[in-house]
């Protein structure tokens, strides 16, 4: 069974392309979306016997090497969001968390991080473009994309944007 790991950080989407997977059919059973997932190794063994992984996760590049080790030909989808959308996003979800709120005054440092994360990604997918699918929000973050890197035929409904910031 192929095997799809969305590896964007937590606000970038990931519950976004978890939902195009339905849409697309791939039954709930065959996608891993555990919350609770708190270690690499608990969510490669959960993958066994599902295809896809939506786990809202803080991959590391290590995590995602344990994960090409245990499952050679899985794929990985990374979602981003602007730096701006991103931090505003994250800020808007842990309002409430006041050991998270201490990011408020701290952008610059929570946002090298995402930018370092995601050209981390680049740079060892780099030369196995076919193992990797970029989405951002905002700018391809549709069917086409989607269903383009899961050969599937492209549905004719709006593509799913999940806890969308409304003002």
């Amino acid at each position: 069974m192929e095997k799809i790991f969305i590896i964007g950080r937590r606000r970038t989407g990931v519950g976004s392309i978890v939902k195009s997977f339905k849409v697309l059919k791939y039954k709930a059973s065959e996608i891993f979306v555990d919350e609770k997932a708190s270690k690499i190794d608990d969510i490669i063994k959960s993958m066994k016997d599902k295809a896809i992984c939506g786990v809202p996760f803080d991959y590391t590049m290590n995590d995602i090497r344990a994960i090409e080790a245990a499952y050679p030909s899985a794929r990985f989808i990374l979602t981003e969001r602007s730096v701006d959308e991103w931090y505003s996003s994250f800020l808007r979800f842990y309002n409430g968390d006041e050991a998270r709120s201490a990011y408020k005054n701290k952008g610059h440092y929570v946002n090298d991080f995402y930018v370092k994360f995601n050209e981390d990604v680049r740079s060892h997918f780099m030369g196995k473009e076919w193992k990797i699918l970029y989405i951002k929000f905002g700018v391809n973050a549709s069917w086409a994309s989607v269903c383009s890197f899961v050969k599937k035929p492209t549905p004719n409904k709006p593509f799913p944007h999940e806890n969308i910031f409304k003002k």
